[in-house]
């Protein structure tokens, strides 16, 4: 059913839980108490990924879906918060400068007072008691903004369980104003491209409806309609990337202009997935590691455990079960709205793992790891061969008839088509005849 304003709170109400939650993570001798509030987030979720949609429209089925994936974080996240046993440590405390200026405050204000006459010592009491108000506040104010970075870094990078997480080399300058001029500039660029794609998704043949369309298109045969196909693959991958940068350049841009976040905390997700060499270097190396550690908690832990229970290595358990959580987590959104369950989504992850597997044993059995150009070859093969399957099950959704872009603000609907059109119409009509 869609949102009305009085089901809000329900879309509302999952987020609140998860900060509970991370708050409560953050504290000792808790384990018990998460345990038992941690199905509140995680049916709240469910409960809103299958029972609501943004819009009945399926041209905006894409508001849906982020719906959905966003449901699919909370859940992880519960799952993460809740099983932990240890409370969650940040390096880095943002609250501790605003506290050392209160008791600086507080230190002053009572060193200024005088001692002696009993009018000054009421003074003196009165003062305390509003420095001690305004240092409650802010101790509140402080764990509630904890609690919400908590949950939503993903990445951990400012808390102990994400020290050793995998980080792209910055290439920004670290001075604040510098770093968002180029993360702006990067943001404009990322949005241009996703506009270009969307535009030209719109004007190809299978993309035209959202309720179905698939990788070939059904008017064309033979090698046009085979050019096509990879053509629309690899734009799709494009597509994806492009759009994790400029949403995740959007937020770092909030974040340090808004919220006065350190540009650190806001490192690239993507370390030239392209240029890597190997299947393990593009996925763990290359590509983003933003839901790394949710994928571990739901799918890569169990799979040791299962698989040192066969007797099978535990990291043969921990790769593919961690493939496996992955394929799982880029479908279930598309199931909770609906749209079916495609099993090639799944295989498709399971098939790197696959290729992660074969060369880590030609490793072990060379001496050397697989990279160079044919280890370039080999990954870019594998990733594109076995790509044409996720990428036609979810253009035959209608994956390419959503509207990521809106008409009204796509540049290159409203300035680009319409410059194209009056040069080239002219031209064609007139070696056309």
């Amino acid at each position: 059913m869609p949102f009305t304003r009085c089901s809000i709170p329900l879309l509302i109400f999952p987020t609140l839980c998860l900060y509970f939650l991370a708050y409560l993570a953050r504290k000792p001798n808790t384990h018990l108490l998460r345990l038992m509030f941690a199905p509140l987030p995680i049916f709240g979720s469910l409960y809103v990924a299958f029972g609501y949609v943004l819009s009945g429209d399926r041209r905006f089925m894409l508001y849906n879906l982020a719906k959905s994936v966003y449901a699919t974080c909370v859940v992880i996240q519960s799952i993460d918060f809740a099983i932990r046993s240890d409370p969650i440590k940040r390096v880095a405390i943002i609250g501790d400068q605003e506290e050392t200026k209160l008791n600086r405050q507080k230190a002053y204000k009572s060193s200024a007072l005088p001692q002696s006459s009993s009018r000054s010592r009421r003074l003196q009491r009165k003062q305390a008691k509003e420095v001690a108000g305004s240092h409650v506040a802010a101790k509140v104010i402080t764990e509630i903004r904890e609690s919400m970075y908590l949950a939503c870094a993903v990445r951990g990078l400012e808390y102990d369980w994400g020290q050793n997480a995998i980080v792209a080399p910055e290439t920004r300058s670290p001075e604040k104003k510098a770093f968002l001029y180029e993360t702006c500039q990067r943001f404009v660029c990322g949005f241009l491209v996703v506009d270009f794609i969307d535009a030209i998704w719109k004007l190809s043949l299978q993309s035209q409806t959202p309720i179905d369309g698939s990788v070939p298109v059904r008017s064309l045969h033979g090698p046009m309609c085979y050019f096509l196909s990879v053509l629309l693959q690899y734009s799709s991958g494009i597509m994806i990337q492009t759009s994790f940068q400029t949403i995740y350049d959007l937020n770092t841009i909030l974040a340090v202009l808004v919220l006065n976040q350190s540009p650190k905390v806001w490192p690239p997700i993507f370390n030239n997935p392209h240029s890597q060499d190997s299947l393990t270097k593009f996925w763990g190396v290359g590509w983003h590691q933003l839901f790394r550690r949710g994928f571990l908690i739901v799918g890569g832990f169990p799979g040791q455990w299962i698989a040192r229970k066969l007797g099978l290595e535990g990291s043969v358990g921990l790769l593919f079960g961690t493939f496996f959580a992955s394929g799982m987590g880029h479908e279930l959104p598309n199931y909770f709205l609906g749209l079916g369950f495609d099993w090639r989504v799944p295989i498709y992850f399971m098939q790197q793992a696959s290729g992660i597997f074969l060369e880590r044993r030609w490793r072990k059995v060379t001496g050397r790891p697989i990279g160079g150009l044919v280890g370039w070859i080999w990954a870019h093969l594998v990733l594109g061969i076995f790509g044409r399957y996720i990428s036609q099950s979810w253009h035959s959704r209608g994956f390419g008839g959503f509207m990521i872009v809106p008409p009204s603000i796509s540049p290159t609907r409203r300035i680009i088509f319409p410059i194209l059109s009056y040069f080239l119409v002219p031209l064609t009509r007139r070696f056309c005849g």
